[in-house]
Parts: structure tokens; C-alpha cells; sequence
């Protein structure tokens, strides 16, 4: 007998994040990170609340956690 595939093999799996999750990585207030997700159109899961962001259209703008967190050189 084969083996059967998962559900969602084949499929791509988007990836949600609130406002505040956002704020917290970034060190931003949840106030401009709904100011960039309107100015970037940034997708989101409508009528939800807390907002859902695409984790996509917030890399796009401000990068992994790692390039804008990174280490900063004090010499």
C-alpha cells in the first residue's frame, strides 16, 4: 500500500503575524507598524482582530530580525 501525502503537501503555507509580535521583533510601536503596513499595502486576513500581517510583506519592508537587530559594532 503507498504511502498517502498530507494535506497540504503541495501547497504553500502563509504566515501571519500581529501588529504587537511585529513591534516586539522590530523595536517599532504598534502604531507605526499599522502606519507601514498602510503606507506598504501590506496583505492581511480581513475582519480579524488582532490584524494578521503576511509575514512576506513585513519581511519585504523591514527585512529579517536578524538585519535589523543584528549586532552593532561600538568601535
Amino acid at each position: 500500500m503507498a504511502a498517502s501525502r498530507p494535506a497540504t503537501a503541495g501547497r504553500r503555507v502563509i504566515r501571519y503575524v500581529t501588529a504587537k509580535e511585529i513591534a516586539l521583533l522590530y523595536g517599532k510601536s504598534v502604531n507605526n507598524v499599522h502606519q507601514l503596513a498602510h503606507v506598504h499595502r501590506w496583505r492581511r486576513c480581513d475582519g480579524l482582530r488582532p490584524a494578521l500581517y503576511n509575514v512576506d510583506d513585513v519581511l519585504d519592508t523591514l527585512g529579517t530580525t536578524l538585519d535589523t537587530m543584528g549586532s552593532s559594532k561600538d568601535s
